[in-house]
């Protein structure tokens, strides 16, 4: 006889299943708060969680670097405020010597000597074989504030044609020191008469081509002086007559020997300049 082990079956309820246990869910890494806290600490170690310990190394250390850069700026305004300062008393000084230059330039103008020159009278000799011979008079006035000291006087004469003396007399020629010694003082408002010899022989034939308008009859000269700053200057002149008026003053002059007569000169357009 056998003998059958009975089989027991236990219903466990559904809810009671066993079930697999539940995942936890990842949470983010608190990447931002930490990136947070490490820019606080980087740019500002004295702030944040390093407040609570104000004399930690990395705080001095800061410290010490912002109270460098504030130096540091204010060193550099400073420098900048220094060039500009000394740019400006550059700029003063420098007015200050233009000024000066320009008063004294001012000063000079105002009370310089100025010696104007003119051709005055003419006597024409004649002599034999119909040569001529011509002697003249300048007139200086001088016209400025201060006497011109040291004034010696140059001048001659010659018959050409305007084209040739516009060339010929276009520039002023210089004057040997030599022949600047000596000399007379004109004064302030003061006329001063010079008598300039007898110069190179005129040919009938010049005389004839000065009546007929061909050429003209010019005077030129130079006035040399010296003004109250000790400045050597010079007045340059020229003067000419020609056709009608040289007609009339030459008749006038022949039949007049050795008796200076009034002459109607006009001012040339070159070779009038003074300095």
């Amino acid at each position: 006889m056998k003998f059958f082990k009975p089989i027991i079956y236990l219903s466990i309820p559904l809810s009671m299943a066993a079930t697999p246990a539940p995942v936890p869910k990842p949470t983010a890494a608190p990447t931002a708060a930490t990136t947070s806290v490490a820019q606080t600490v980087s740019d500002k170690p004295c702030t944040g969680i390093q407040a609570q310990d104000q004399r930690s190394a990395l705080c001095a250390q800061w410290v010490s670097a912002e109270a460098t850069k504030e130096a540091s700026f204010w060193a550099l305004l400073s420098a900048a405020f220094t060039g500009a300062s000394v740019i400006g008393l550059i700029a003063t000084l420098l007015l200050s010597i233009r000024s000066n230059a320009l008063a004294r330039q001012t000063a000079e103008r105002e009370l310089r000597a100025y010696v104007s020159v003119k051709v005055n009278g003419l006597i024409i000799t004649k002599h034999e074989g119909d040569k001529y011979s011509l002697s003249f008079m300048t007139l200086s006035r001088n016209g400025g504030s201060t006497p011109a000291y040291n004034c010696v006087h140059f001048a001659t004469y010659a018959v050409l044609t305007r084209k040739i003396a516009a060339i010929e007399l276009a520039n002023v020629r210089r004057i040997d020191d030599v022949v600047l010694n000596g000399g007379t003082v004109i004064h302030s408002g003061e006329e001063y008469l010079t008598e300039m010899g007898k110069g190179p022989m005129i040919s009938s034939a010049e005389i004839e081509q000065i009546r007929k308008g061909e050429k003209s009859l010019f005077i030129f000269g130079v006035c040399s002086y010296v003004d109250t700053f000790h400045i050597r200057r010079r007045t340059d002149f020229c003067q000419l007559i020609d056709r009608e008026n040289f007609s009339e003053s030459f008749d006038a002059a022949v039949n007049s020997p050795d008796h200076s007569i009034e002459v109607k000169w006009i001012i040339a357009p070159y070779h009038n300049t003074a300095t």
